[in-house]
């Protein structure tokens, strides 16, 4: 989520989760604490807030945590067993689907709330082999989808994987827009989000 368009359309399409990018300046969606703060406090209850980020220290650990603005945190890149000891929020892990050793590892702990595939690239919008996950024993774990899905393969995905939470990202966005000399995310198409998610849940 980049704005508040953003969120008056998932308030309204009700997606289970929404993500938003803190701490990774590359990226086009990437967001200061204050602005995602600020977009968290306006998603209607009911709809988990996800702070995204990839590799975080304690102290960026900790500004996500204070306050009621996320409910859940969603790591990338490195997540050592001494951050782990720290974290207090449930953890979606997310690692690309060569990383499958760091599910064996952490599969059983009790703070991860779930597992994100992703395919080599992240963020790239490619597909990956869905048959490297999908008979993996997830001990109770939410397994979360994502790289390269849209309307023309996220009933195949469901189909072979199985998997609680489709992520969806540039497959629902509106072109890219530039702020100055920034390129940045243009947000969440409706018409898009809209199919995909009435796609997921059934409704389409």
């Amino acid at each position: 989520m980049v704005c508040e368009e953003d969120i008056e359309l998932v308030n309204e399409a009700g997606p289970d989760y929404v993500g938003f990018i803190l701490y990774v300046a590359k990226s086009k969606r990437n967001l200061s604490i204050e602005e995602a703060r600020r977009l968290a406090g306006r998603v209607r209850p009911g709809i988990s807030r996800v702070a995204v980020t990839i590799s975080p220290d304690l102290d960026q650990i900790r500004e996500l945590e204070a306050g009621d603005y996320f409910d859940v945190l969603q790591i990338h890149g490195s997540f050592g067993e001494d951050l782990y000891q720290e974290v207090r929020l449930p953890v979606i892990r997310a690692f690309n689907v060569d990383n499958l050793h760091e599910f064996e590892r952490l599969r059983d702990k009790e703070k991860i709330a779930g597992f994100l595939f992703d395919s080599k690239v992240p963020g790239s919008g490619r597909t990956f082999d869905w048959g490297l996950i999908s008979s993996l024993d997830r001990r109770g774990k939410k397994i979360f989808l994502a790289g390269g899905i849209d309307d023309n393969n996220v009933l195949e995905a469901i189909r072979k994987v199985g998997p609680d939470v489709i992520d969806l990202s540039s497959a629902v966005e509106k072109p890219d827009r530039m702020v100055g000399t920034v390129l940045r995310s243009g947000g969440k198409d409706p018409g898009k989000t809209n199919k995909l998610i009435r796609m997921v849940h059934n409704e389409e």
